[in-house]
């Protein structure tokens, strides 16, 4: 439901600044604008065909409001019409970010605010969205919130930064109350940590349910696959090309038969690419089937499971609509629309 235009924490920038985003017709509404999001909207084209931008703020800190400025400015300048506001920062009343922006001079005329206490509807054309502020412990003195987010009839939480999960969202959680939960999550595991950390939140969240629950905001030292290994799903960014990084193919490569080469100078081994046999028409309806077959026991094996035939049939379905026309696979487009289309629930491919 929520797309990310980056999902690491402050200090991994390789990922991005964490922020969400929908986009709906001509409205763009993000959550935070850190200090790489605005380069990353651009490079992205996110702002093509967008006449409204609404930018919803969990808090101050810069790797989630240190570029508002200059997407103010843009917007301000260059889209729309000359000097005429097409952003609205939506923030609760105790987060400060006027004095922020007023630091970097950015006018107060540039941009339109609305200010939330507990609940607030957000209608402009066909987009609609219902926000319910929910006050989370991040560091010490700083007020931070998560949000509560209804969007076509999906109930989501998205916590911003924060260190627990309050007991009542907590509560919801389990009472099945959230469609898709997004969890700031961190592999840092320390007292005083600003930060959840996953073993933090192995503790808290009940297998049944972690299957809802997406971590973002990760810091440098998690581990994408031990977070999948223990129930919970983590996010990608659209501008990340890290999406499905494996760490260690030599179980896979095992399991498939492969073989492995190690690449130094005493290695001597070389590799021809030209070194193909050309296939008939039959042998070549054989390949296609290994193929599919490979790629049922390649995700088997990379994440430990065995894939019901629901899921194998909709893998082909996926591996028929992404791939080229000469059934060469691409694993990765492949594995990231039907990641996408299993978190979503969705049963059949649809043109």
């Amino acid at each position: 439901m929520l797309n990310f235009i980056g999902c690491g924490s402050a200090l991994n920038t390789q990922l991005g600044n964490n922020g969400a985003f929908i986009k709906k017709d001509n409205i763009l509404f993000m959550i935070d604008c850190g200090s790489c999001t605005f380069e990353r909207i651009q490079k992205s084209n996110l702002l093509e065909g967008i006449e409204h931008i609404y930018i919803l703020l969990t808090h101050t800190h810069p790797d989630h409001i240190g570029s508002l400025g200059d997407l103010i400015f843009y917007s301000y300048f260059l889209m729309g019409k000359v000097a005429e506001p097409i952003l609205t920062v939506i923030a609760h009343n105790d987060v400060n970010f006027r004095d922020v922006l007023r630091g970097m001079h950015v006018g107060a005329e540039t941009y339109d605010v609305i200010r939330i206490e507990k609940n607030e509807s957000i209608d402009n054309g066909n987009f609609h969205v219902e926000l319910e502020s929910v006050p989370v412990t991040h560091m010490k003195g700083m007020n931070c919130f998560g949000f509560v987010i209804e969007y076509e009839n999906q109930t989501i939480y998205y916590s911003g930064d924060a260190n627990d999960i309050p007991v009542d969202i907590l509560n919801r959680l389990h009472n099945g109350e959230f469609n898709l939960f997004y969890q700031d999550t961190s592999k840092s595991d320390f007292e005083g940590n600003p930060h959840l950390s996953l073993r933090r939140l192995t503790e808290l969240v009940n297998n049944e349910v972690r299957n809802k629950v997406f971590c973002m905001h990760l810091d440098k030292e998690f581990k994408r696959e031990e977070a999948i290994e223990l129930g919970f799903n983590v996010v990608s960014s659209i501008t990340s090309s890290e999406n499905y990084l494996i760490d260690d193919y030599s179980k896979i490569i095992e399991k498939l038969g492969g073989e492995k080469i190690t690449i130094n100078p005493e290695n001597h081994k070389t590799i021809n690419p030209f070194d193909i046999d050309l296939l008939n028409e039959d042998d070549r309806s054989e390949a296609f089937v290994s193929s599919l077959e490979n790629m049922y026991e390649f995700i088997e094996t990379l994440h430990g499971f065995v894939l019901t035939q629901e899921e194998k049939d909709e893998l082909y379905r996926v591996f028929m609509k992404v791939n080229n026309a000469t059934h060469q696979i691409q694993l990765e487009d492949i594995y990231k629309v039907f990641l996408d289309r299993k978190t979503k629930g969705i049963k059949a491919y649809q043109d």
